[in-house]
């Protein structure tokens, strides 16, 4: 079953498709589901007496009760192994969003914080290893973001306490999730929030599923599958394909043509040389002062155009 934010409440729907169900029809907005391992219980944020706060409910629906009260923000991050419910609050804290992760039974009781330090989100390997993220807020509100708060994942692969970042990208990290021997993860390294993987020792990062321009956010949970390609390992960088030409056959310099085209596809790069500063000057000039004749000149070609933006 697959659980879904919508109007504010919770729905179900069969993994494999189908018509989804309502869940919840309270007054406030419910997010952050989270099925337990044996799928029997849903774990959610829930805002029905005012402040965030971590509810669960049956898995196919019911009453739903409430086993923090905290009056802070907060997140549910998962479940444990043993069937407790881990989430992150920043109650008790100085700053908003400054968050520790703690663990509550779904029967209720006090809340126990974990000894991992600050951290948003969490997810368990085998061998009681753990991956942890820090500042890893949803990437789609930072699209981008390079900066010294950027989403990170630290790893502890055999769950002795010592933790090691997992892995060095030049993106935003994101909704780290331990399935079987690989761990999944959210990354913009290559511009676009794509799902991608490494093994807990960091080696590599692939991207399991064929690469979109849509950003991805916030998977709660991953699985391989047997019909799955090969995962192409990118690290930190893929390189660039060339631009397909049209049907016609004629293809522009550095760029490869379609099949029926007696250009042979070029092995250069789509953007061709890369341009300095003085380049993007020029052509910013180009835009600003338009020719005597009215239109703009492309500052490359020196070819009049109605934008020189597209030339």
């Amino acid at each position: 079953m697959i659980v879904f934010v919508s109007e504010d409440d919770l729905w179900m729907v069969p993994a494999v498709g189908g018509r989804a169900f309502r869940l919840t029809a309270g007054v406030a907005a419910v997010t952050c589901p989270r099925l337990s391992p044996d799928g029997s219980l849903l774990a959610f944020v829930g805002r029905e007496e005012g402040p965030e706060e971590v509810y669960v409910m049956p898995a196919d629906g019911g009453t739903a009760r409430r086993l923090t009260f905290h009056g802070a923000h907060c997140t549910v991050t998962g479940w444990t192994p043993d069937g407790s419910i881990v989430y992150a609050s920043d109650a008790g804290q100085p700053f908003y969003g400054h968050t520790w992760l703690y663990r509550v039974s779904p029967e209720g009781g006090p809340s126990r914080r974990l000894p991992h330090g600050p951290a948003k989100t969490i997810s368990h390997g085998p061998s009681g290893g753990v991956v942890l993220g820090r500042n890893t807020a949803d990437p789609a509100r930072w699209k981008r973001y390079r900066g010294g708060t950027a989403g990170d994942l630290w790893v502890d692969p055999l769950g002795t306490g010592r933790f090691r970042r997992l892995v060095t990208l030049p993106g935003n990290l994101a909704s780290p999730c331990w399935v079987g021997g690989r761990v999944f993860f959210l990354s913009d390294h290559e511009g676009v929030g794509n799902v991608y993987s490494c093994t807990p020792e960091g080696a590599c990062a692939a991207t399991p599923t064929t690469p979109t321009t849509t950003p991805a956010t916030c998977p709660a949970t991953a699985a391989a599958s047997s019909t799955t390609a090969t995962p192409t390992c990118t690290c930190s960088t893929r390189p660039r394909t060339g631009r397909t030409a049209s049907a016609s056959g004629s293809a522009a310099p550095g760029r490869s043509a379609t099949a029926g085209s007696s250009t042979p596809p070029s092995t250069s790069t789509a953007r061709g040389p890369a341009r300095t500063a003085a380049d993007w000057r020029s052509r910013r000039a180009a835009r600003r002062s338009p020719s005597p004749g009215g239109r703009a000149r492309c500052a490359s070609t020196g070819n009049p155009t109605a934008s020189a933006i597209g030339c």
